[in-house]
Protein backbone atom coordinates (compact mmCIF):
# COMPACT_ATOMS: atom_id res chain seq x y z
CA UNK A 1 0.00 0.00 0.00
CA UNK A 2 1.25 3.50 -0.60
CA UNK A 3 0.18 6.80 0.51
CA UNK A 4 1.53 9.69 -1.43
CA UNK A 5 1.57 12.92 1.02
CA UNK A 6 1.96 15.81 -1.75
CA UNK A 7 2.10 18.58 1.00
CA UNK A 8 4.94 16.86 2.99
CA UNK A 9 6.36 15.88 -0.14
CA UNK A 10 6.50 12.54 1.23
CA UNK A 11 5.19 8.77 0.38
CA UNK A 12 4.83 6.16 2.99
CA UNK A 13 5.09 2.54 2.00
CA UNK A 14 3.60 -0.61 3.33
CA UNK A 15 5.08 -3.99 2.37
CA UNK A 16 3.47 -6.66 3.63
CA UNK A 17 0.18 -9.39 3.48
CA UNK A 18 -3.73 -9.04 3.63
CA UNK A 19 -5.66 -11.28 5.60
CA UNK A 20 -9.37 -11.83 5.57
CA UNK A 21 -11.48 -10.71 8.56
CA UNK A 22 -13.14 -13.77 10.51
CA UNK A 23 -16.75 -13.20 10.65
CA UNK A 24 -16.73 -12.43 14.18
CA UNK A 25 -14.91 -9.46 13.54
CA UNK A 26 -16.48 -8.35 10.62
CA UNK A 27 -19.67 -8.75 12.86
CA UNK A 28 -18.41 -6.63 15.48
CA UNK A 29 -17.19 -3.71 12.51
CA UNK A 30 -20.89 -3.71 11.49
CA UNK A 31 -22.29 -3.26 14.93
CA UNK A 32 -20.01 -0.60 15.70
CA UNK A 33 -21.32 1.17 12.28
CA UNK A 34 -24.26 4.12 12.66
CA UNK A 35 -27.36 2.59 11.62
CA UNK A 36 -27.38 5.04 8.41
CA UNK A 37 -24.17 3.55 7.20
CA UNK A 38 -25.52 0.23 7.69
CA UNK A 39 -28.64 0.66 5.60
CA UNK A 40 -26.52 2.61 2.99
CA UNK A 41 -24.50 -0.46 2.62
CA UNK A 42 -27.72 -2.72 1.88
CA UNK A 43 -29.06 -0.19 -0.37
CA UNK A 44 -25.71 -0.16 -2.68
CA UNK A 45 -25.71 -2.94 -5.33
CA UNK A 46 -22.05 -1.99 -6.01
CA UNK A 47 -20.88 -1.99 -9.84
CA UNK A 48 -24.82 -1.76 -11.07
CA UNK A 49 -26.10 1.22 -12.93
CA UNK A 50 -28.29 3.06 -11.09
CA UNK A 51 -30.89 5.45 -12.67
CA UNK A 52 -30.49 9.00 -10.34
CA UNK A 53 -28.67 9.24 -6.74
CA UNK A 54 -32.19 10.23 -5.90
CA UNK A 55 -33.38 6.46 -6.75
CA UNK A 56 -30.89 5.05 -5.04
CA UNK A 57 -32.34 7.55 -2.21
CA UNK A 58 -35.84 6.15 -2.47
CA UNK A 59 -34.28 2.27 -2.28
CA UNK A 60 -32.67 3.65 1.55
CA UNK A 61 -36.01 5.03 2.33
CA UNK A 62 -37.81 1.86 1.66
CA UNK A 63 -35.25 -0.75 3.31
CA UNK A 64 -35.52 2.15 6.37
CA UNK A 65 -39.14 1.98 7.18
CA UNK A 66 -39.00 -1.65 5.99
CA UNK A 67 -36.79 -2.58 8.80
CA UNK A 68 -37.80 0.46 11.40
CA UNK A 69 -37.13 -0.11 14.62
CA UNK A 70 -35.06 -3.63 13.93
CA UNK A 71 -31.63 -4.54 14.06
CA UNK A 72 -30.25 -3.82 10.82
CA UNK A 73 -29.21 -7.40 9.68
CA UNK A 74 -24.93 -8.10 8.53
CA UNK A 75 -25.37 -8.42 4.65
CA UNK A 76 -23.49 -11.39 3.73
CA UNK A 77 -21.20 -9.39 1.02
CA UNK A 78 -19.86 -7.04 4.02
CA UNK A 79 -16.43 -8.20 4.42
CA UNK A 80 -13.05 -6.74 5.90
CA UNK A 81 -8.95 -7.06 5.14
CA UNK A 82 -6.27 -6.70 7.63
CA UNK A 83 -3.02 -5.26 6.13
CA UNK A 84 -0.39 -6.73 8.13
CA UNK A 85 2.97 -5.12 7.18
CA UNK A 86 6.43 -6.44 7.55
CA UNK A 87 8.28 -3.26 6.28
CA UNK A 88 7.48 0.25 5.96
CA UNK A 89 9.61 2.54 4.13
CA UNK A 90 9.02 6.34 4.71
CA UNK A 91 10.48 8.55 1.53
CA UNK A 92 11.20 12.33 1.89
CA UNK A 93 11.94 13.79 -1.21
CA UNK A 94 15.02 15.91 -1.36
CA UNK A 95 14.90 18.85 -4.02
CA UNK A 96 18.05 20.06 -3.56
CA UNK A 97 19.83 16.49 -1.96
CA UNK A 98 19.42 12.89 -2.08
CA UNK A 99 15.80 11.59 -1.21
CA UNK A 100 15.99 10.17 2.52
CA UNK A 101 14.31 6.70 2.77
CA UNK A 102 13.82 5.23 6.58
CA UNK A 103 13.15 1.47 6.17
CA UNK A 104 11.53 -0.04 9.03
CA UNK A 105 11.88 -4.21 9.09
CA UNK A 106 9.81 -6.35 11.43
CA UNK A 107 11.72 -8.90 12.92
CA UNK A 108 10.55 -11.58 15.55
CA UNK A 109 7.83 -9.43 16.32
CA UNK A 110 10.47 -6.28 16.91
CA UNK A 111 10.54 -3.20 14.42
CA UNK A 112 14.28 -2.28 12.94
CA UNK A 113 14.85 0.88 11.96
CA UNK A 114 17.56 1.20 8.89
CA UNK A 115 18.38 4.62 6.80
CA UNK A 116 18.25 2.84 2.87
CA UNK A 117 19.66 3.71 -0.57
CA UNK A 118 16.17 5.49 -2.61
Amino acid sequence: MTLWLPLKQREVVLDGFVEALSQQENQSYWEALPRERQLRFLTYQSGKLIESLNALQLDYDSLEKKIHNKTVPLDECYCGYRLVPNKIYFYTLGKETFSEVIQYSCIDRNWQKELVSP
